[in-house]
């Protein structure tokens, strides 16, 4: 039995379409690139990094479940609610 070779149905396919010099030169070009444009501006418009942000900036409080220990400051202030209110 011989081996037999088969030709290749698209024989364009196998040869790479991109050149890795072009790539290169693609690299260097954005590298070089410089935007300036004001930060909170790019921020809003992508709508994701935005709300990461906002919830970044959020310092979200839990509300404590039972009794919390107040310091003599506020002993005061109860005083003075309880002459205000007529008790």
């Amino acid at each position: 039995m011989q081996a037999r070779s088969v030709p290749l149905p698209f024989p364009a396919r196998t040869v790479p379409t991109r050149r890795f010099e072009i790539d290169e030169d693609l690299l260097k070009l954005f590298r070089s690139v410089e935007i300036n444009i004001v930060l909170l501006d790019a921020i809003k418009q992508i709508l994701k990094y935005a709300k990461f942000l906002k919830e970044l900036c959020m310092h979200k409080r839990k509300k404590l479940k039972g009794r919390v220990e107040m310091g003599g400051i506020v002993s005061a202030l109860t005083k003075h609610e309880d002459v205000i209110t007529g008790s």
